[in-house]
């Protein structure tokens, strides 16, 4: 009798574990950047939006450079939920495979954390 109640409560533990508090989304591959042509001449393009994505509860990469009037693109990997918060402005909650992207306009180095994760700190840096 003992052993068929442990039994039954490690089924339902197990059972209990494998449940998920978050609505866990299949990932989709994020698209291409977009790319602008240069100046005829040049020989060379400009990426005006860059990757950063945000798997085993850290941001990769941890710090990034773009130039000014460049954009960054978050994609969560992770099942838990993540956000992009810097001073000032932050991203909506993001789920497994949810995106958000910012430009930066004005040159500068900017800090940023997950507000769910604060040990979770990226940074941008803007030319």
């Amino acid at each position: 009798m003992k052993k068929r109640i442990i039994l039954i409560m490690a089924i339902i533990s197990l059972l209990a574990a494998g449940c998920s508090q978050y609505n866990a989304q299949p990932y989709t591959a994020p698209s291409a950047p977009a790319v602008s042509e240069a100046a005829p001449g040049t020989g060379s393009t400009e990426a005006e939006t860059n990757a950063v994505t945000i798997s085993s509860f850290a941001f990769n990469p941890q710090e990034i450079t773009i130039k000014a009037g460049g954009s960054i693109t978050w994609t969560n990997l992770d099942s838990a939920p993540h956000t992009v918060k810097f001073e000032g402005f932050e991203s909506e909650r993001m789920g497994n495979g949810g995106r958000y992207e910012h430009a930066f306009m004005e040159p500068g180095e900017y800090d940023y954390i997950c507000s769910i994760h604060p040990s979770m700190k990226g940074k941008v840096i803007v030319q």
